[in-house]
């Protein structure tokens, strides 16, 4: 799509010369680093619902450290999970009520934390594809949430920040 825009980007952790890049449609291109060619597309088919592509926007994008996945936040609150080999959509985490507009990746790889614009962050397990926490984050203001969350490399600290102008830290108990 020619006039597509794009809205975020994300190093693919596990092949050095791409990145992902994620467009106001739906659409996810892998990127050739040093040609800056698209190489390849992440592929959401749609399976039920007439949902338009200005809905299904693509907010953020991460990559896993060690498996070939790439997860994309989505404009109608949906996480999709995408196998960078074949290209194709295999699971989708619903959970959110608005906006997905931050991923991040726990240093282990088995846990994934999402902010929406539905004020929340959520603790998603990828070895069950289950939310595990829901956190009400910030409080909504103009029709937006929690704006960014991210985690430390190495102690039990996450970070996130919202529409309502603060930054708060959650420390995990069991690490």
């Amino acid at each position: 799509v020619p006039d597509d825009m794009p809205t975020c980007s994300s190093w693919i952790h596990t092949n050095v010369h791409a990145f992902l890049v994620g467009y106001a449609s739906d659409r996810v291109a892998v990127v050739d680093l040093e040609s800056c060619r698209r190489v390849g597309e992440l592929v959401f088919e749609e399976k039920e619902g007439n949902w338009s592509q200005a809905s299904r926007q693509v907010n953020t994008l991460a990559s896993h450290f060690t498996n070939d996945i790439a997860f994309a936040g989505h404009e109608d609150g949906v996480i999709r999970l995408y196998d960078l080999n074949d290209g194709r959509c295999h699971r989708e985490l619903r959970g959110h009520t608005d906006a997905v507009t931050s991923l991040a990746l726990d240093p282990s790889g088995l846990y994934l934390t999402s902010g929406s614009h539905d004020a929340t962050v959520r603790t998603w397990d990828l070895r069950t594809f289950q939310p595990l926490q829901e956190l009400p984050a910030h409080s909504r203001k103009y029709d937006e949430g929690t704006n960014c969350v991210t985690i430390h490399p190495t102690f039990p600290y996450m970070f996130s920040g919202g529409s309502d102008g603060l930054i708060k830290l959650f420390v995990d108990q069991d690490m």
